[in-house]
């Protein structure tokens, strides 16, 4: 649902749990906040509501996704997967 949301370009503002920081570099491709902190999480969509940051912070997901996840990139991957295979 986090790589979805970027690539529609759709701000992201998630729980610093589990796997969710390495999905998410705070401040720069969505927001992280404390797990069980409703001050922190209100301060995270506060910051989220200047048209600005929220400009920049869509368009750096939106880059990331693109860049790490896009059909070319994971065929880009598997060729170099099947490389290696047919050197085993």
């Amino acid at each position: 649902v986090i790589y979805e949301a970027m690539a529609l370009k759709t701000m992201v503002i998630a729980s610093d749990i589990d796997g969710v920081p390495e999905l998410i570099k705070d401040n720069k491709t969505g927001y992280l906040y404390e797990k069980n902190n409703i001050d922190n999480l209100f301060l995270k969509i506060k910051e989220s509501l200047s048209p600005n940051e929220a400009n920049n912070m869509v368009e750096n997901a939106y880059k990331y996704y693109h860049q790490t996840f896009s059909n070319q990139n994971h065929e880009k991957n598997y060729k170099k997967l099947l490389n290696l295979l047919e050197v085993l």
